[in-house]
């Protein structure tokens, strides 16, 4: 990679990143379904580790889960291993068989918002059962009803528009191919020969 697509590739990636932490932060309001912010970090992560490949994904991953541990004031590592975690999946899941097609990224983030918000309440109801002996939760109907389905929804909505700005003006110039890209493309139909 040239010094100049290095320089393009942090800087559309710095800006995407400060862009939707303020845009989530700032105006979660306008944003939101039955109280549910759209998630655009984990977008963001989800959509950069499909489209652009596990070290792109992991880095954006690391790099947004700590912005979010410090803006949430929580245990500083558990979102950014998680976000890195996600960034790994997201680049390893549908994208070899099926080439990155902005189609399937809608489907990647439907998934990967059903794994986030399902693994959060299974450790928000576990957790004071183990500490405190505390049995109180949520109910079956409220987690599905007012937290993951409204989650899930606001989250598509705000994909469509991210899938064409990172996939169209991403961190990587127009026409240029990843060295693992091209590796694939010339291996890609050894299989069918002979």
């Amino acid at each position: 990679m040239k010094r100049n697509d290095r320089i393009r590739q942090i800087a559309v990636y710095a800006a995407y990143i400060i862009f939707f932490t303020t845009l989530q932060v700032s105006f979660p309001d306008y944003f939101s379904l039955r109280n549910q912010t759209a998630d655009f970090m984990l977008v963001l992560v989800v959509l950069s580790g499909y489209f652009f490949k596990t070290i792109d994904g992991a880095v954006v991953g690391l790099t947004v889960g700590l912005i979010r541990d410090v803006l949430a004031g929580m245990t500083l590592g558990v979102g950014a291993l998680l976000f890195f975690f996600i960034g790994i999946l997201s680049s390893v899941f549908f994208s070899k068989a099926f080439h990155s097609r902005a189609s399937l990224a809608i489907l990647q983030i439907a998934i990967m918002t059903l794994g986030y918000k399902i693994i959060g309440h299974l450790w928000f109801y576990f957790m004071p059962i183990l500490e405190r002996h505390d049995t109180t939760y949520l109910s079956f109907q409220t987690v599905v009803f007012d937290s993951i389905l409204p989650q899930l929804g606001v989250n598509l909505l705000i994909a469509i528009p991210m899938i064409f700005l990172i996939k169209y003006v991403g961190p990587y110039r127009v026409g240029y191919v990843k060295p693992e890209e091209s590796a694939r493309v010339t291996t890609e139909g050894l299989w069918r020969k002979g």
